[in-house]
């Protein structure tokens, strides 16, 4: 029996490009959060509505971080993490769509 069980390269792979599409991710949200002005000054003045209306709890991007972290540290939490991150996304989706602010960017 093998005492160690060889991880496949795919999975080192995959787990680095989530780390660093979510970092990417959390830098977006970070520069949106604080109102960088050459950041906000790049977008659209709809879409800089949208964001300036959106709720605080927009926050689903710092747990697939966290999660995308634990996978390279290969911990079974990272499962719990994704799972809350997607149901985040999709009530982020569901507010998105129905909100006023939305509508009135005409987006």
């Amino acid at each position: 029996m093998k005492p160690f069980l060889k991880i496949p390269i795919q999975y080192w792979l995959v787990s680095c490009i989530a780390v660093l599409w979510f970092a990417m991710g959390v830098m977006d949200y970070a520069m949106i959060s604080y109102e960088i002005p050459t950041y906000m000054q790049s977008m659209p003045e709809d879409l800089q509505y949208w964001f300036d209306r959106r709720p605080v709890w927009f926050t689903g991007v710092w747990s697939s971080l966290l999660g995308s972290f634990l996978l390279l540290l290969r911990r079974r939490q990272a499962l719990h993490l994704f799972v809350l991150a997607l149901v985040g996304f999709l009530i982020a989706a569901l507010w998105s769509y129905l909100s006023d602010a939305a509508n009135m960017a005409h987006m």
